[in-house]
């Protein structure tokens, strides 16, 4: 039970940005979410791809892949920096006033860079003729845009950032 506000649902002792940043323990945790994120993406989006020509990963494997390394994940990490390792989860804990600021901002760059590194891993790892869309969820080249049943934002924004950062990588 807090002591200024009566209630147990407080955030009193939440550190300040300043606090936070100052802290090493802070930077510990940013390292971890970059850490677990790198390995979700890694483990998870290589899952979903082939490594002989008669292969495809069932949906069944492709979610154990992701189950497990999120598991695996948060049970390494959570005790660090709490395991939210996906953006939207911090995001959702910066708005209910569960992090500070600058934790909430600085955790969302350590993730999407995690993200980033462990695609450039997934890429450099495979063979170019195995690559594909290195798990990304992308349209058939051979559907018409009708049967495509992605929403006109997803298709204008998604799949082209998608391709630009297989670009770059």
């Amino acid at each position: 039970m807090c002591t200024k506000c009566k209630s147990c649902h407080c955030i009193c002792n939440m550190a300040t940005s300043v606090d936070d940043v100052k802290s090493p323990l802070f930077w510990r945790a940013v390292a971890a979410e970059c850490l677990g994120t790198l390995f979700l993406v890694l483990v998870g989006c290589g899952s979903c791809i082939g490594w002989e020509k008669d292969y495809n990963p069932s949906m069944v494997q492709i979610a154990l892949a992701f189950g497990l390394i999120v598991a695996t994940m948060v049970w390494c990490i959570g005790h660090v920096s709490g395991g939210h390792i996906n953006p939207a989860v911090t995001m959702a804990m910066l708005i209910t006033r569960k992090l500070s600021v600058a934790r909430g901002i600085l955790f969302v760059v350590g993730q999407c860079l995690g993200a980033v590194i462990g695609a450039g891993i997934l890429k450099g790892c495979t063979p170019a003729q195995y690559r594909g869309p290195l798990g990304a969820t992308v349209p058939h080249l051979h559907l018409a845009p009708q049967q495509v049943s992605m929403t006109g934002m997803q298709q204008s924004c998604m799949y082209p950032a998608h391709r630009a950062i297989l670009a770059i990588l």
